[in-house]
């Protein structure tokens, strides 16, 4: 959408990209997470600018608050490593992002739910605007190996002229190969844009346990 609501055919991109998420557990309340990317893009209208290679990456780490029976707090603090491709869709801006957490488990039909609430302020150099985000999930395991999960995040630019901002929407289901290992499927779409591409697609997810 434009400035003043209205919709218009922005020229079409495929991406494709894939994350690695490692969290690692230092103490029982500090964790180091590292997340590597690599993104491939085809712009439809400028074939020559269509790219892959390793894309904006983060590292930092997360620390626990307060724990009480039901109900976690946390912190975490990243710094954004910039890619080096040319493609405009790559985030070639480096930065930070200082994120808070809030979760809690309850029971949802008998069975066990959880549901938490990000906000997080990212500061992003290279010319690209500052941002403000808020996410939010809701989790439940209608049976053992089985857990599904709601999902919405929106960011709203907080710097500079012309600001955009965007919603998301997941749904994901994640299966319990065994104790270990778990596979994931979602899929996601924009809600809202403004000024900003809308998006759909699929992820496909493998996690491990250690």
């Amino acid at each position: 959408r434009d400035a003043s609501g209205r919709l218009f055919k922005a020229p079409g991109y495929d991406k494709f990209e894939t994350v690695l998420h490692v969290e690692y557990g230092l103490t029982p309340w500090l964790a180091f997470i590292a997340r590597p990317r690599f993104v491939a893009t085809r712009l439809d209208a400028s074939p020559a600018l269509s790219d892959h290679g390793l894309g904006a990456s983060e590292i930092g780490a997360q620390a626990q608050i307060l724990r009480a029976d039901r109900f976690v707090l946390a912190a975490q603090a990243l710094a954004r490593i910039p890619g080096g491709r040319r493609s405009p869709l790559y985030d070639r801006g480096g930065g930070g992002e200082a994120r808070l957490m809030a979760g809690a488990s309850f029971e949802l039909a008998g069975w066990p739910a959880f549901a938490e609430a990000h906000v997080a302020l990212r500061r992003r150099d290279g010319g690209r605007k500052d941002e403000a985000l808020i996410d939010a999930t809701l989790g439940w395991r209608p049976f053992a190996p089985l857990m599904l999960m709601l999902q919405s995040f929106t960011t709203i630019e907080t710097s500079g002229p012309r600001a955009a901002s965007w919603t998301k929407a997941q749904a994901s289901a994640v299966w319990d190969v065994d104790a270990n290992w778990s596979l994931s499927l979602a899929g996601f779409a924009t809600l809202h844009a403004r000024r900003a591409p809308r998006e759909r697609g699929v992820i496909l997810g493998v996690w491990r346990r250690f």
